[in-house]
């Protein structure tokens, strides 16, 4: 149509056409791995929705004897079958030199676009006089194959945008770490992470601390990864429980059951005996600005969500780790659900939202982390929020810096 449409349809183009050169007999085979590579490379960048076309010979204007054509189109059929892909046939759409599959994925809202191709070319070998000796000693004419793996590399990456919505996963984002110092005396030790994030292979930036950390945290084009590691603080040299290592959502696990990926207790936490990582946490020693504690009662304490569904989500539990409300004494029970008032009420003051959710669960399969000790969720929510996510493309998202929201709700906690 003449008509450009971005990267998706451009001016000009780059394709990745690889030529490879086989014998008659390797056709078929040689068709399969192809497709399995193309496959492959497209799976690796996330696309799974995929439909295939088979084009066949045309009715006239063509090159190459029947034979050919025939084993052609009939390993492209098997190669197709082995790798357990739906495909359409049009017949006669076939290029005038060989048949041809075409791999097209589909885009975040549905579009089908035409990436791979594998088309045998019967043509340039011809035109070329290429020729290589077989086992029979005698000359044979060589079968060519283009392997397009993207396709244009322009409507690829168009089309890779669009699928992920700009929220690369970690390991194709440029950008895959923002180092984000709290105040100005942070950006040495900023620095310094930025740098050991470089030397262990990540692309990471330091966003210097020239405005206030929640307006850089809202602002940012964030990475798939962002967040505030503060310098170590005085006890024995730990950094704070909001550790880097925070941001992996699949370190989520290991946190609620309290250990490392490699099966020990977090540095930075010992659990108590018949304790909880919450008891832990508590009975750390750590400043409440590093342990994120709110509020201590007599029998319950008041905390900030280390995984916060919104900014300023708080969790009130008992001092004594206790799995189920009936067990708590009546003394634990007016205090927690005191408590849970209070952190409501700090929580309007602090954020203003539409609403505020209050719950427990009760029990690992009614969806409780840690269900040895029970814990209550005051979760600040607005209308129309899709807050509910803790991850994006396999990344923790921090709505806010855990420092930023136990400020404010420690501010506003009730006299």
């Amino acid at each position: 149509s003449g008509a450009v449409h971005g990267l998706l349809r451009s001016r000009g183009f780059t394709q990745d056409d690889a030529h490879i050169f086989c014998t008659r007999e390797q056709v078929p085979d040689e068709l399969a791995s192809l497709l399995e590579f193309t496959l492959s490379v497209l799976k690796a960048f996330g696309f799974e929705d995929f439909q295939a076309k088979l084009s066949t010979r045309p009715a006239e204007k063509l090159v190459g004897d029947d034979e050919l054509w025939e084993l052609a189109t009939e390993g492209l059929r098997a190669a197709l079958g082995t790798a357990g892909l739906d495909f359409v046939v049009e017949e006669g759409g076939g290029a005038f030199y060989g048949p041809k599959i075409d791999v097209d994925v589909t885009d975040a809202i549905g579009r089908p676009w035409q990436l791979s191709t594998i088309q045998l070319d019967f043509n340039l070998p011809e035109r070329f006089e290429l020729e290589y000796v077989g086992a029979d000693g005698g000359r044979h004419r060589p079968v060519m194959i283009h392997r397009a793996l993207m396709g244009s590399i322009e409507r690829f990456f168009g089309v890779l945008l669009e699928h992920y919505a700009g929220a690369f996963p970690a390991w194709l984002a440029p950008e895959q770490v923002r180092v984000l110092p709290v105040a100005d005396e942070h950006q040495a030790y900023a620095e310094q992470v930025e740098a050991r994030l470089a030397a262990g292979g990540f692309r990471a930036t330091v966003d210097p601390a020239d405005e206030p950390l929640g307006k850089r945290v809202r602002s940012g084009a964030g990475p798939p990864a962002g967040g505030v590691r503060r310098p170590p603080g005085r006890h024995g040299g730990r950094a704070a429980v909001s550790r880097l290592e925070q941001l992996w959502a699949g370190w989520r696990q290991a946190y609620l059951e309290g250990t490392g990926e490699d099966g020990r207790l977090t540095d930075a936490l010992e659990v108590p005996e018949g304790g909880s990582l919450f008891s832990a946490i508590e009975q750390s020693g750590l400043p409440d600005d590093e342990s994120f504690v709110l509020h201590r009662g007599e029998t319950c304490f008041a905390m900030l969500n280390v995984y916060p569904y919104t900014s300023g989500h708080t969790m009130v539990l008992p001092l004594r780790p206790v799995g189920r409300l009936g067990d708590l004494s009546e003394v634990e029970h007016a205090e927690l659900w005191s408590m849970v008032r209070d952190a409501v009420a700090a929580i309007e003051a602090a954020y203003g939202p539409g609403g505020v959710n209050v719950g427990l669960n009760q029990g690992r399969a009614a969806g409780a982390g840690i269900p040895e000790h029970l814990h209550v969720h005051c979760v600040a929510r607005w209308s129309g929020d899709t807050n509910f996510m803790t991850a994006a493309a396999g990344i923790r998202v921090l709505p806010e810096a855990l420092v930023e929201s136990w400020s404010k709700l420690r501010e506003n906690w009730p006299a």
